[in-house]
């Protein structure tokens, strides 16, 4: 069984859901309910719950639930196991960078996106899709 880990980072709940759109999670893959019961990897709930969920199936063959739970000021903190958090950064192919750390900037160019989109701005992604882990440069277009 592979422990969950609760990580540091704070986020919004919008920030949570840019990071998982930007991730490729559909909305119907994303659970927003509170206080969810995270199930592991054999299917067995486990003692922690979360308030925004991506179910196993959505993950790897191999995964455990991935969870945000949010705190008393509202803020949201990620639950991953210690197993997911070296598979999911294989899985949307990381180069030397933590889950955590992809997520932070899933989460920054998803930010980035809806930003342009609210000031008009066409985003053109990088040709051959973003490389986590890596700089990522986007291309702003007037008139989008």
């Amino acid at each position: 069984m592979s422990a969950y880990l609760i990580c540091k980072a704070e986020l919004t709940k919008s920030e949570v859901l840019a990071g998982l759109a930007q991730l490729g999670f559909t909305e119907e893959q994303i659970l927003i309910q509170d206080g969810q019961n995270l199930y592991g990897y054999h299917g067995d709930i486990r003692p922690e719950k979360s308030d925004i969920t991506i179910r196993r199936k959505h993950l790897t063959n191999s995964s455990n639930d991935l969870g945000f739970q949010r705190g008393a000021d509202g803020k949201f903190k990620m639950i991953v196991s210690q197993y997911d958090k070296g598979a999911l950064v294989r899985k949307f192919k990381g180069t030397n960078t933590t889950f955590e750390s992809l997520f932070k900037q899933a989460v920054g160019v998803g930010k980035t996106v809806a930003n342009a989109k609210k000031k008009r701005y066409r985003v053109n992604m990088p040709k051959g899709g973003l490389q986590w882990g890596t700089p990522i440069r986007l291309s702003l277009t007037k008139g989008g």
